[in-house]
Order: structure tokens, then sequence, then C-alpha cells
């Protein structure tokens, strides 16, 4: 973060603290984080600010989180998509009025002002007890429930917002993947990641059926995002809201209690592939890959009826005038079983990434960015060719893999 002096460093503070001048900033330090297995596009810093505190002459301390994009050919492709830029709108304009509705109850971080495009500063909360969980062990049932409660609310939330503002929550919205200017690279990206995952499964002789279930994925692959695009399709009965649209663990910060562990809260990161859709999207993401299996297989139906007791719960709380009803809810869960595919297949590789053998982008050329998957050096972990198996049965039983 070359930029950051002084100067520019209250222009950031000065978007929650209105009257702040240079003189009143002590000192600041910046250090890097390791990211390794839980960012494959950023660098991540925090920034510890020393202020004066009026009426004291102790200093007033402050944490700050920073997300820097890395600056190679990914990050010039999250650029030149429009990625940036709409994730700059959603913490600049639609957060804050999101935790309006919200009663300091607030679904994500609290975000300050970045000058620099690429770069996202959010308030640390580190300190107030938040953290990432274990990517590895996933979400157990409690767990998915508060999540699931957390994710009802920014739902709800965003309903309430497109009332009054209806173009600022569309734009914000808008699908980068199902742009034409931006078709193509979408389409490598999902077809790579299948192939990929095809080319481990012939190898991969331990799982029953490999060579079976290595041709299933390839005859899917054939029509993958031409279904994509249908499963996106909403009925237009069907609610909608802003959906996350990247809902996996490292983008989620838990809370516990100090006495017995339990979670208390969560609050969610990273809105940059945020769509105004229906909220099975979500609900695919975060139950796919990221609930313990067992959970997901034999706990969907119970699952789902607690987002949507949560979401008519905060529908009817934030004066929307609408409501879900839990047959429109399954009818749309059901019709959508290709994104729960992409989920379980394709979003289950980072997740049950082996932090030790994971990636790191930041030090890649550009020839080597543009020769290599995102997901080349993480699928051979361990987590993931145990657990995939169980989903391969799973997604043949629905239909979706011959």
């Amino acid at each position: 973060m070359d930029w950051l002096n002084k100067n520019e460093l209250r222009r950031v503070l000065q978007k929650q603290i209105p009257h702040l001048s240079d003189d009143d900033i002590l000192s600041y330090k910046v250090e890097e984080e390791s990211s390794k297995g839980n960012n494959y596009s950023s660098r991540i810093f925090r920034i510890v600010v020393h202020m004066k505190e009026e009426g004291t002459s102790q200093p007033k301390y402050l944490a700050l989180f920073s997300k820097a994009v890395i600056n190679n050919a990914f990050g010039r492709t999250l650029k030149e998509t429009g990625i940036l830029a709409k994730e700059h709108l959603i913490y600049d304009s639609i957060i804050p009025k999101i935790n309006a509705f919200l009663d300091n109850d607030f679904v994500s971080p609290i975000p300050y002002h970045s000058p620099q495009l690429g770069t996202i500063i959010l308030e640390d909360l580190c300190d107030k007890g938040y953290k990432l969980i274990n990517r590895i062990e996933r979400l157990d049932y409690p767990k998915a429930v508060l999540v699931l409660r957390k994710l009802a609310k920014l739902h709800a939330a965003s309903v309430a917002l497109h009332k009054v503002e209806p173009e600022l929550v569309e734009e914000a919205g808008k699908e980068i993947g199902l742009d034409e200017t931006f078709k193509e690279q979408f389409v490598t990206f999902l077809d790579n990641a299948l192939a990929l995952v095809a080319d481990r499964l012939v190898r991969w002789s331990e799982i029953e059926d490999h060579q079976k279930y290595a041709q299933g994925i390839r005859d899917v692959q054939k029509t993958f995002y031409t279904k994509m695009l249908r499963a996106r399709e909403i009925p237009s009965k069907m609610l909608h809201v802003l959906n996350h649209g990247d809902l996996w663990l490292t983008n989620i910060l838990f809370k516990f209690d100090d006495k017995n562990n339990s979670v208390k809260d969560c609050k969610f990161v990273d809105f940059q592939l945020s769509s105004y859709a229906s909220p099975v999207i979500d609900l695919h993401y975060l139950l796919a890959a990221n609930v313990q299996f067992h959970v997901f297989e034999n706990s969907q139906e119970a699952l789902l009826q607690e987002y949507l007791q949560a979401l008519n719960t905060f529908l009817i709380e934030f004066n929307t005038n609408v409501t879900l009803s839990y047959e429109d809810l399954k009818a749309e869960y059901d019709r959508t079983q290709i994104v729960s595919f992409y989920a379980g297949i394709v979003i289950l590789i980072p997740v049950l990434a082996d932090p030790e053998q994971a990636t790191d982008f930041s030090n890649y050329s550009d020839a080597e960015m543009e020769e290599t998957s995102v997901f080349d050096g993480i699928v051979d972990s361990k987590y993931y060719r145990k657990e995939l198996p169980k989903y391969l049965k799973y997604y043949k039983d629905k239909g979706i893999l011959n």
C-alpha cells in the first residue's frame, strides 16, 4: 500500500470521522497479513492508527482491514470486467444503506472510504472477537442456521432498499459473467474448472466408478453454461434479492462466545460477485460447499425452513409488503440444482484446499497467470479427494450426473 500516507489516511477515515485533521493522526502502521489458502486474488493488510481523542490525553486506537487486488493479469481481469467497480459501489453506497435498516446488527464490517480502485478498507473486527473458522471442518447445523439467519437479514434489507432505490440495487446486482462482453471469459472459466475435475477423476482410481464420473462431468460440461443461464432466469413471481454471490467460508467472519465458545454472530465480506436474483443462488453456494456433507444431505429442508422463517420475519419488520412461501422457495431451489452442482463440485475445491499447498498468486507473472487455472494448485487436496465421492453420488442420485 505504497499510496498510503497521513493525508490519504485522513481521507480514508473522514467517512466515519468527518472532522478529523492530519494533526489528529498521531501515528499509523501497515502490516501485511498472510492469506494463503483463504484469498486468491488479493493481498491483505492491517492498518493500526493512533489518534487524538477529544477530552483525554490518551490516544484512541483504531484498526482497519484492507484488501488490495494483486497487480497482475488476474487483477487486471477483475478491473476490466467491472468487478472491482461493483465492489466499491456496494461498500460505498449499498452496505451503509442496508445497515441503516438493521439497528446496529450489521451484515458487514463498517466500510471506510478508499481512494484506490481495487483496494477495500473496512473496520478490523478481530479486536471485537470476529475471526475465520476452519473452512476444512465446514459448518455444523447450529452454525449453518446462524449464517442463514444473517443471510436472510441481508436479503430482506436489500428488498426494502430496492423499494426506495431500485436502480441502485439492480446496478449493484448486475452479473458480470452473464454480460455478453465477458461471456467468453466466463465460459472458459467454467469449462476449465469442470475439465480439471474430470481430468483428476480419471487418475483418482481410489474413487469407485471414477471413470464414469469423469465422463459424466464432461457430459455436463457440454451444456453447463446454458443451464446456468436458465437457472438465473427467475420466474416473475419469485422474490428478487441482492445475493452476496460468493458465499464461501473465507468471506464469513464469526464471533464466538468467550464463555462456551458457541458462535454468537457472523458478518459477510467480499461482495465482488453480488447478483440481483433469486435468493436460492446464495443458498446453493452456502449449503452445497460450506456445510458439512451429512448436514447438507440430511437437513436441507430444515435449513431452508430456518432461512425462510427469518426472511419473512425481516421482510415484515422492514415493511416490504412481500413475503415468500415455502412452496415457491422449494420449487425454485429444486429448479436450480445445477447451481448446487457447481458449488458442490467446483466451489468445494477452494473450500477444502490444503492450506499448506494453496497457490499464492501474488508473485505470479502475467504469463504464469494466463497459463494457470485458479484451481490447478489446490484440486489435489486430500480433503477434497475424500469428500468429492459423496457429492458425486449425491448429484448422480439427483439426475445431474448420468
